[in-house]
């Protein structure tokens, strides 16, 4: 099972590879658009330090602070017993 999914690993990731390479290969660095569709690979800010064209869309979800749990033990004594149980002893059997 191991080795199939490592197989399975390596073959996705040459294959991601290799189209990425294959799709910078056709268009370069310049903007270009699919069917119509500006390509988002092309609009990604290269290693320099360019911003984004659009910033990007998120939700801002604000939660309520939790309080931590407070737990309270009791002081109590343990309970030791005192007399100690030892199992019958071994005897020749009465003839």
């Amino acid at each position: 099972m191991a080795i199939l999914l490592r197989t399975l690993l390596l073959i996705f990731f040459v294959a991601a590879q290799s189209i990425t390479l294959a799709h910078a290969t056709e268009y370069g660095d310049a903007p270009h658009s699919h069917d119509g569709l500006p390509c988002a690979i092309s609009h990604m800010p290269s290693h320099n330090g360019e911003e984004l064209d659009v910033p990007p869309v998120f939700v801002l979800v604000v939660q309520r602070q939790l309080e931590a749990a407070r737990i309270e033990f009791a002081n109590t004594a343990l309970i030791v017993p005192t007399v100690t149980a030892s199992p019958p002893g071994r005897a020749p059997p009465f003839a």
